[in-house]
């Protein structure tokens, strides 16, 4: 965190949430019955998402199929765009630890 601070390490915070579209209201008494229209089936909108803290920058990747390592190498191609010089951290919160992703020359 300390070469985060000091801008010789990128830092992004990487998680992912999945929006249901479904009409989703509880019990509700009401004079007038009513419908409400929604989607069919379990569609989704997910999104995976990446902040860094300090600088604020904000990536992501959306698709309304699943979040799979297909869309996490998306993410990160995203973030190798960037061109970072200093040396890229990536914490998740489904592993206990930070994984170091380093930039390279290396196909994502």
């Amino acid at each position: 965190m300390k070469e985060a601070e000091e801008g010789k390490r990128q830092i992004f915070f990487v998680d992912a949430s999945h929006f249901v579209f479904s009409v989703l209201i509880g019990y509700l008494w009401a004079k007038v019955r009513r419908f409400v229209k929604g989607a069919h089936g379990r569609k989704r909108f997910n999104v995976l998402g990446a902040i860094n803290p300090f600088t604020l920058t904000f990536l992501y990747e959306v698709n309304d199929g699943y979040v799979n390592a297909e869309t996490v190498c998306q993410l990160l191609r995203q973030i190798k765009k960037r061109g970072f010089k200093w040396p890229v951290t990536l914490v998740s919160s489904c592993c206990g630890k930070p994984q170091e992703w380093q930039n390279s020359n290396r196909p994502i």
